[in-house]
């Protein structure tokens, strides 16, 4: 019976150390924490952020439609004054009198000044005759490059045309005062009408500095970005920073190019510097303008958002940009800020997790301990009830060799004695030969002593009865107590591995 080997704990089977309880307890409590939270954000940026972008963009789109109508309102206003002067009976009059008349007529200065008099922006008012001479100008100055460059070209236009609605020329740029400006020309019909005949023509030259104004004042959202104003042709006739002015988002054909380099449109006698801008070129073309749209803009690597709108009394288009990180911004700012609770949340939830777990795992932990002892304590009262059950053994094993022995020597003096009772009998019956007195008194004797060995005999044999009752008895014991010290060891076994599996539960 070996079952020494059975009580060795290094036969339980190992399992993995797995991490405390406070740890996981607090792991679970973040995670319970955390991810309804994370579940919202999640939500959040799924529904919520797009429609921040996109309120973002709708800013941007309200911001360029509301300064493209004032650049409308403004023009059309200018367009109604230059219109107005030129429908004045007086002004026809003055340009078919004599020049004796004309010396003494004021309707011609008179409308000069007072259509200078209408915004401060109008830089000067010429008065020109059929001919295309120049007759009049207030206040005098002489005539630009750009002007006398583009005059043969607007005048063929005023003679050709019988609208009598004025006509924008390109946007110029005076390197002298360094303004950019516009020329606009009406037609001067006899009375006033398109049906009557062509007497002559005004000439308005109006700077750009309201328009200006709007442009540099306007810096996209939270004044990240800049705007700009693009013409027909797609230069930059306005923009925020100035280092940016009269470039083209895409190259111009070759004829436009000559065109500019002949009239001096720039003041440099050479075209805008293309800074090619393929995404706002495509816009440009397209049949249908999207309101916003995304763009790279020139040297850049960030993504900009673009809004833009289109003019109605020109073919100007407004532009306003803005980084698309600046855009998001609020999105972003709301992703931050519902982060940062969530860490916050997770803080308090680690906390919380490692306070509950250690009022958890202490107790455990004592219970740990007191069944280790106990276990323990088995352990060794398994080992000394195995002692004490082989030390029976070896007693109950001396103790059968022993009753073998006496039972041995037992049988032995019951068969002698039997045969001497056997033989005194015989010698009894032969009691007639001589001394037979004698020999029966010897005889008499023999028997009775072979009696009495055989009484004793009998006492041996009732001994050696109840010593095999005991040894039963002892063996019983014996087999109780092995059978004891290995339900002792097992139960020890089993309570090393609760005492295992407990700790394995709080992570000792």
């Amino acid at each position: 019976m070996v079952i020494d080997t059975m009580f060795d704990s290094d036969f339980l089977p190992r399992q993995r150390r797995q991490l405390p309880l406070a740890f996981r307890l607090s792991f679970i409590l973040m995670l319970a924490a955390v991810l309804p939270l994370l579940l919202i954000v999640g939500i959040s940026e799924y529904t919520a952020r797009p429609v921040l972008i996109n309120q973002a963009n709708q800013t941007m789109e309200t911001d360029a439609q509301t300064r493209i109508q004032l650049i409308d309102i403004y023009l059309n206003e200018r367009l109604l004054d230059v219109e107005t002067l030129s429908q004045v009976p007086g002004l026809a009059q003055w340009l078919t009198e004599s020049p004796e008349l004309r010396s003494v007529d004021i309707a011609g200065p008179a409308s000069l000044q007072a259509g200078v008099a209408r915004d401060k922006n109008y830089m000067t008012w010429s008065l020109f005759n059929s001919g295309g001479h120049l007759m009049l100008s207030y206040p005098q100055q002489l005539p630009t490059a750009q002007e006398t460059a583009s005059l043969p070209q607007w005048f063929q236009t005023m003679k050709a045309s019988h609208t009598g609605q004025a006509v924008v020329s390109p946007v110029y740029y005076d390197t002298s005062i360094h303004k950019a400006f516009m020329e606009m020309y009406a037609p001067i019909y006899q009375g006033g009408q398109p049906n009557g005949p062509f007497v002559g023509f005004l000439r308005v030259k109006l700077n750009l500095d309201y328009f200006w104004s709007i442009v540099r004042s306007d810096r996209g959202i939270a004044n990240s970005g800049s705007s700009f104003i693009l013409d027909q042709n797609g230069v930059r006739i306005a923009d925020t920073y100035n280092q940016n002015l009269f470039t083209a988002v895409a190259p111009l054909s070759s004829q436009l190019q000559q065109q500019i380099v002949t009239q001096n449109w720039y003041g440099t006698k050479q075209g805008p510097t293309v800074q090619t801008n393929t995404s706002l070129a495509e816009v440009l073309k397209s049949s249908s303008l999207p309101n916003h749209f995304t763009l790279t803009p020139y040297g850049q690597t960030q993504t900009y958002q673009a809004a833009l709108y289109k003019a109605t009394t020109i073919p100007w288009t407004y532009v306003v940009i803005s980084p698309s990180s600046v855009v998001t911004q609020v999105a972003d700012q709301q992703l931050s800020t519902t982060l940062a609770g969530a860490l916050a949340l997770l803080v308090l939830a680690a906390l919380l997790g490692l306070l509950v777990s250690n009022r958890i795992s202490r107790p455990i932990m004592r219970s740990v301990d007191q069944l280790r002892e106990s276990s323990e304590a088995l352990n060794i009262l398994a080992k000394m009830q195995q002692s004490a059950s082989k030390e029976q053994a070896w007693i109950i094993d001396s103790l059968q060799i022993g009753l073998r022995s006496v039972q041995y020597y037992t049988d032995a003096t019951r068969i002698a004695a039997h045969r001497l009772g056997e033989v005194g009998t015989r010698l009894k019956r032969n009691g007639h030969q001589p001394n037979s007195e004698t020999i029966s008194q010897s005889l008499h004797e023999v028997i009775n002593a072979a009696q009495y060995i055989e009484e004793a005999t009998h006492y041996q044999t009732d001994g050696s009865q109840k010593l095999i009752t005991a040894i039963n008895v002892t063996s019983q014991v014996n087999e109780q107590l092995a059978n004891g010290s290995i339900s002792a060891t097992e139960a020890a076994t089993q309570l090393k591995q609760v005492v295992r599996d407990l700790r394995n539960v709080v992570g000792q």
